[in-house]
């Protein structure tokens, strides 16, 4: 069994490396169409709340945009990027105020087979693969930007708070998994989300998302898991954000929640305690790397 799922990983891992070759950083970089997004971005006068998004969930996103409208000064700050051109032309359509761009994927996406073994991972893994790509080319290029998912929930006026104006010195601010409330996410402090996050546009930003981007040509690994990895080199100045948003919006919901009886068993504990004693990936951070394994 154990060769099988080998077999199976490093399918994925040379598919995604093959696929991922016919839309390259360079073919990202220097598309017409994302040099004068790119260029449109640098105008701003605040870093643009970036919104990564396909027809799948463009219903998703749509709804996003009506609930940003009643927020003072959120609407000025979005901009779009698509991976499919009917999702993109939809939005023109719709709100044409919106800097808009297409990066399209789905002439990959055709050359899998619907019974090609894994093909769903290997798109999401494309996804993310461009979605890095992108993110690298924005920060050689100086811009600043907040990458953000057409799901996430809004609990107040994220403009006003000016978060990232409160870490001057910190390259990339990162949202992490679960709460402080639950036990559950204890020993998953340092786990990065990958939904929301901001970059400081310089070299070593770039850097950074590029090392990403091999990193998931040779790894069976999300974005999100080889961030947590890379944060775990301070020059990368990375800072994970703080849960409180979530503990204040749902407070009762928590409270329920908080009443189970998740425990630690003595041998994880004393694995930990081992790890902490000796310095042994104290904060998981090569755990992180190993998480998707058992998807395939």
């Amino acid at each position: 069994m154990l060769s099988v799922h080998l077999f199976r990983q490093r399918n994925i891992i040379m598919t995604v490396n093959q696929v991922s070759k016919k839309l390259s950083f360079e073919d990202i970089h220097n598309d017409y169409d994302f040099v004068q997004f790119s260029e449109n971005l640098k105008t701003m006068e605040k870093p643009p709340y970036i919104i990564f998004y396909d027809s799948s969930n463009l219903d998703i996103f749509l709804n996003h945009i009506c609930n940003l409208e009643f927020i003072p000064n959120a609407l000025s700050r979005l901009v779009a990027i698509s991976f499919d051109t009917n999702a993109h032309m939809i939005l023109q359509e719709k709100y044409p105020k919106v800097p808009s761009v297409v990066i399209d994927l789905d002439p990959i996406k055709d050359t899998l087979e619907e019974t090609y073994e894994n093909r769903r991972y290997i798109i999401y893994q494309l996804v993310l693969l461009t979605r890095t790509r992108i993110c690298a080319s924005l920060a050689i290029r100086g811009i600043s930007f907040w990458a953000m998912q057409q799901d996430s929930l809004w609990i107040e006026n994220f403009d006003s708070m000016q978060v990232e104006d409160r870490y001057p010195n910190e390259y990339m601010l990162f949202d992490t998994v679960g709460n402080e409330q639950l036990p559950e996410y204890d020993r998953m402090h340092g786990w990065i989300c990958g939904s929301t996050f901001f970059v400081r546009g310089n070299p070593t930003t770039h850097q950074f998302f590029m090392q990403i981007d091999s990193f998931m040509r040779s790894h069976q690994s999300p974005d999100s898991s080889i961030m947590t990895y890379l944060c775990g080199h301070r020059n990368y100045r990375c800072h994970r954000l703080p849960r409180d948003a979530v503990r204040l919006a749902f407070p009762e919901k928590l409270k329920l929640l908080g009443q189970n009886t998740y425990a630690e068993s003595i041998f994880t504990r004393l694995h930990y305690t081992y790890k902490h004693i000796f310095n042994v990936d104290r904060y998981n951070n090569k755990v992180f790397l190993t998480v998707h394994y058992t998807l395939i």
